[in-house]
């Protein structure tokens, strides 16, 4: 079976279930930011996909500001 070497493994979250009506835009929407992502540490990664994902229309509109 196999192994995505160490340095190139990031674990991805499932979706959450307030996006299952729009799943397939909020899916172009994580890959589009993902891959606009430059390279850099894990650290930085995770901020600037956290704060596309704040950014995100449905997400402003579907949660309280729990950030």
């Amino acid at each position: 079976m196999y192994k995505i070497p160490d340095k190139y493994f990031h674990r991805l979250h499932q979706i959450r279930p307030r996006y299952k009506h729009d799943i397939e835009n909020i899916l172009l929407y994580v890959t589009t930011e993902i891959s606009q992502i430059e390279d850099g540490d894990i650290e930085e990664f995770n901020s600037k996909l956290f704060n596309a994902l704040k950014l995100n229309n449905g997400s402003v509109k579907m949660c309280d500001d729990t950030y």
